[in-house]
């Protein structure tokens, strides 16, 4: 023990201690137990809207489908679906599935779901804020024999076998498509070269790096082809990682956000970001290759990333258009005043009918923007161009049209990042907004309700979130 052999002056000795004492502080124990309660209830809301909501459970197969179409991995002939179906029977069919999973594991490409991972982090900072799980900061039990014999009962049993399959089921929906892009992005290259291992794997790691992969292979007595194989599926692996969202590769900054009282899935729109600029690199990549048949690859994932988040919103709201024989002016009404976060989506109709004057009207619509994981990328361009049509049929002046074309930009890149949480915007409805959601809808009325009903309905909008 260094304790009586250490000495520091009095000031010093203050700052390395500050933090210590002041966890011994009553108040600081109450912040940080309400800190604790205010993370873990963000984490659990989010857990709530994600997955243990059937809805988003398709939402999020359905749209991790646009992964794998912006990386241009389409069966030659064939539609995505079908394609997926055809690469999981060989994966089924094969007798090491265990080891395969397992690499798969090993190397990053599956079990890395963001959403889910940001929403046990939350959870997890939560009771990590207090001094565990047993015992929060002030001495109150927030587990014991109850919580023991309830989790052991049938009921218990029961509510953590249904929460683990839902887990399950979201996770899986994310995997699947992970792994669908692993092996698309390692059979385009045995395609490219006849099936040939060693000549696919010199041609993506460079004729130096391979003669090294061969000496070490000889070194340790590894079978050439195996070495091969091996390095296309790491140069596979590493494709996935960084060009479909990891939440192993969230930037640290972005993971502190999550504890702020703001933004929602934050990691999500971040690894859109990261995976989009990674996408475009790694096509150019491509196409410098001194290999024809590289650069083929690098145009097929360039061509699918442009058509994915640039050709496909705009093509597929033309034919829900052109489908229910309307116009691109209502739709645009409807968008204009509609909630907030339609502002600059993208909205396909999806039912009419016939108006007065005879010509259809809307009656039902999709938000496609919901639905498409790119949507984030194209909405602050949709902002601008909003802004300035908008502007244009007022008749405002151009300063005015450029501010708000810009400002309407930027708040839809931060949104994401700056936006109330969902609880936050709860409490804030019941608090400072006295009653009222962010779209003018009343949670209780001050004229009306008394002050029991009010405190009742304001806790039914906050445990809703």
């Amino acid at each position: 023990s260094l304790q009586g052999q250490v000495f520091a002056r009095n000031n010093v000795y203050k700052d390395l201690t500050m933090q210590t004492n002041a966890n011994t502080n009553d108040f600081a124990q109450v912040m940080r137990a309400s800190y604790s309660a205010f993370l873990k209830g963000k984490g659990i809301t989010q857990y709530g809207a994600t997955v243990l909501s059937p809805v988003t459970q398709i939402r999020n197969f359905t749209s991790s489908s646009l992964f794998a179409l912006a990386q241009g991995n389409v069966g030659t002939g064939a539609n995505l679906f079908d394609s997926i179906g055809t690469v999981w029977k060989d994966i089924v069919k094969r007798p090491d599935k265990a080891s395969y999973f397992k690499n798969l594991q090993r190397m990053g490409v599956v079990g890395t779901q963001s959403q889910l991972r940001e929403i046990d982090n939350l959870i997890s900072m939560g009771y990590g804020v207090t001094k565990g799980a047993t015992d929060d900061s002030l001495g109150i039990p927030t587990s014991g024999k109850f919580s023991q014999k309830f989790k052991r009962g049938k009921p218990g049993m029961f509510l953590t076998s249904a929460n683990k399959r839902m887990r399950d089921l979201y996770q899986g929906g994310d995997d699947v498509w992970k792994v669908y892009n692993f092996e698309f992005e390692r059979n385009k290259l045995l395609s490219a070269f006849g099936g040939n291992a060693n000549v696919a794997a010199r041609a993506v790691l460079g004729d130096g790096a391979f003669v090294i992969l061969m000496q070490k292979a000889t070194a340790e007595g590894i079978p050439a082809s195996r070495a091969a194989a091996a390095a296309l599926d790491q140069h596979a692996a590493n494709i996935v990682k960084n060009t479909v969202p990891n939440y192993e590769r969230v930037p640290e900054f972005i993971k502190g956000i999550r504890k702020l009282p703001i933004g929602n899935f934050i990691a999500f729109p971040a690894e859109i970001l990261r995976t989009s600029a990674n996408t475009f690199k790694q096509a150019l990549d491509e196409l410098a290759s001194g290999d024809r048949k590289i650069q083929q690859i690098g145009l097929r994932r360039l061509m699918g990333f442009t058509t994915t988040t640039m050709v496909m919103p705009t093509a597929m709201q033309k034919m829900a258009l052109d489908l229910t024989g309307t116009t691109q002016e209502q739709i645009d009404a409807i968008r204009e005043n509609g909630a907030p976060w339609e502002q600059n989506a993208v909205l396909l109709p999806t039912s009419t009918k016939v108006g007065p004057d005879g010509k259809n009207i809307i009656t039902g619509y999709t938000n496609y923007s919901y639905t498409n994981p790119y949507g984030y990328l194209s909405k602050p361009a949709r902002a601008i161009l909003n802004a300035v049509s908008k502007g244009e049929d007022m008749g405002s002046d151009t300063n005015k049209i450029a501010t708000d074309a810009v400002m309407g930009a930027v708040a839809e890149m931060f949104e994401p990042f700056a936006g109330e949480s969902i609880l936050t915007e709860r409490l804030l409805d019941t608090t400072i907004r006295g009653g009222r959601t962010q779209s003018g809808a009343k949670v209780y009325r001050d004229d009306v309700d008394t002050p029991g009903d009010k405190v009742f309905k304001s806790m039914a909008h906050i445990s809703s979130a």
